[in-house]
């Protein structure tokens, strides 16, 4: 009986978690369809969609047998979408293709490695820039939009227990950022125009807090947040609007390289004289 009650309240945590998503995702795809500087549409929305409900469920089907709705993929959906903006119908197919294949084939264990939006968008952002660019979603006309998404993403990193990783990427990020206007004169409102859209929000509290990718523990979170901040300023300098993405993808690679290396068993090598 215990253990069915645990199993009970943790099926309501996630079940929680990924309301809190979509509620999360509501308010930015209101900016993408009212904004007048944003030429995205329902029909991009509807093929990203679709493309990952279906390959999501697919691939799960053939790797579990079982018949389960596929929210994870309409959650990954969110971020191909509202992170890329393309003129090209079809690319949003190739980021949902890359998001959900890398969630089932490129895994450790029980887990995928990336965070699927963060390597399918990265993917395309890498190797096919024709293709597609970063978006700009600026906050122009919704004032009350941001402090909602802000507060909605802490309580979903509460939520899914991310919350030092959050807060140690915020302090390690900020602490950088004046040490880069101290050293280099540079302007502090130029550095911190990321924080002027709505795609670093996106990056805080979607990507970053993946449960199955990032550090369980609390030292672990702190590190990582630290990490992540670290090399995501340092690809800032050279201006590379790929920047925190790039961060995450190369610091969740440290992260399970280093889960491996702690897991194996030691070798012991013991001398003996002939």
């Amino acid at each position: 009986m215990i253990l069915k009650s645990q199993k009970i309240a943790q099926m309501k945590i996630k079940v929680s978690a990924k309301i809190l998503f979509l509620i999360f995702f509501t308010p930015l795809l209101v900016m993408l369809f009212t904004s007048e500087t944003d030429n995205r549409s329902m029909t991009q929305l509807a093929v990203a969609i679709s493309t990952c409900l279906l390959l999501d469920y697919v691939l799960h089907r053939i790797f579990t047998k079982r018949n389960t709705f596929p929210t994870s993929g309409l959650l990954t959906s969110m971020g191909v979408f509202v992170l890329s903006t393309s003129p090209y119908l079809w690319t949003y197919v190739l980021i949902a293709v890359l998001s959900i294949a890398s969630k089932h084939f490129i895994r450790v264990g029980n887990h995928h490695l990336f965070n699927p939006s963060n390597f399918g968008t990265l993917i395309v952002w890498l190797y096919f820039p024709d293709l597609a660019v970063p978006a700009m979603i600026n906050w122009s006309g919704y004032y009350g939009l941001p402090v909602f998404i802000f507060l909605t993403g802490l309580l979903l990193a509460k939520k899914v227990k991310r919350l030092p990783l959050v807060c140690s990427y915020l302090a390690c990020f900020f602490l950088l950022v004046l040490l880069r206007v101290l050293i280099t004169d540079s302007s502090f409102t130029f550095i911190m125009l990321p924080f002027h859209g709505a795609s670093i929000y996106l990056f805080l509290f979607y990507m970053l807090t993946d449960p199955a990718t990032t550090p369980g523990n609390y030292k672990g979170q702190i590190v990582f947040g630290l990490l992540v901040a670290s090399i995501d300023m340092s690809f800032r300098v050279g201006q590379s609007v790929k920047a925190s993405l790039i961060a995450l993808a190369l610091t969740t690679c440290a992260y399970w390289l280093f889960v491996y290396i702690s897991k194996r068993p030691k070798v012991r090598f013991s001398y003996k004289s002939a």
